[in-house]
């Protein structure tokens, strides 16, 4: 995008506006050029000011000083307000390899990029082996085959044994079983478990991959299924670095592929 201003003039030249920001933004600027009038035979000495992908070149004469200010400042606020907005590029999906997981309980095979287990009536766990981040985005796609099936990230995990003294987070989605019934939800195991939001009941889809993903910022912890934000939850019990796992807990089979992990700060 080049925006050109002669004299009182504001043009548009080259490729045309990309932001609905960048519009809104030079829009008083256009209505104020329009109020004093075009003047064409004055003479132009151009400036240049770059404000990220945008170029502006303003008329030096005194007469549009605060044109081509108000030019500037328009642009530069609009593409750094949308340069904020803007997505980190996603990590690349991650196949699911038997080196990048420790098997730390149940038998799991892996397989074509996929991992699955034998998920008997207790816990089925791995933890991920190259990090143990505080802050950071994760998530795995993962298969339900049967309505009595169960699939959470845990996370900031740390203790010596996983039923006696490990804490943690866990977002779980858990379909419906003989333990409890379905619920998706968000919880803590300190060293008992207990919900730190009101978990919610919608009906498991079957037969096709979705995405469990969790971003721990702080004390700030969200949560998504696909693209929709599940739960969004300030706590501050376990503001630290731990391990990341994949947690069954249901006689069922499922099925995981594509893990990602950002590590946020770095």
């Amino acid at each position: 995008m080049e925006l050109v201003v002669r004299s009182r003039c504001l043009v548009g030249s080259g490729a045309p506006m990309r932001s609905s920001a960048e519009w809104n933004a030079l829009l008083p600027i256009f209505l104020l050029g329009g109020s004093i009038g075009c003047r064409r035979d004055a003479p132009i000495t151009t400036s240049s000011v770059d404000a990220g992908d945008a170029r502006v070149e303003a008329a030096a004469e005194p007469a549009t000083d605060a044109v081509t200010d108000a030019v500037t400042d328009a642009v530069t606020d609009a593409v750094a307000d949308e340069g904020a907005d803007a997505p980190r590029p996603e990590p690349a999906a991650l196949p699911m390899l038997k080196e990048d997981w420790e098997v730390a309980i149940g038998k799991w095979s892996f397989e074509n990029g996929e991992a699955t287990c034998e998920c008997k009536a207790t816990s089925s766990l791995l933890y991920w082996k190259h990090a143990r981040p505080k802050d950071f985005d994760a998530s795995v796609e993962v298969w339900f085959l049967t309505v009595e099936s169960s699939m959470g990230i845990l996370f900031r995990e740390r203790g010596e044994d996983f039923y006696e003294d490990a804490t943690f987070y866990q977002y779980e989605w858990y379909t419906r079983g003989t333990h409890h019934d379905k619920r998706l939800s968000l919880m803590i195991k300190n060293p008992y478990w207990v919900q730190i939001v009101k978990p919610k009941e919608p009906e498991a889809p079957l037969g096709r991959w979705i995405r469990l993903r969790v971003r721990a910022e702080g004390d700030h912890l969200r949560t998504w299924i696909d693209d929709d934000l599940v739960f969004d939850k300030v706590d501050q019990t376990f503001v630290r670095t731990g391990r990341i796992g994949l947690h069954v807990f249901q006689p069922r089979k499922i099925r995981l592929r594509d893990f990602r992990l950002t590590v946020l700060g770095e």
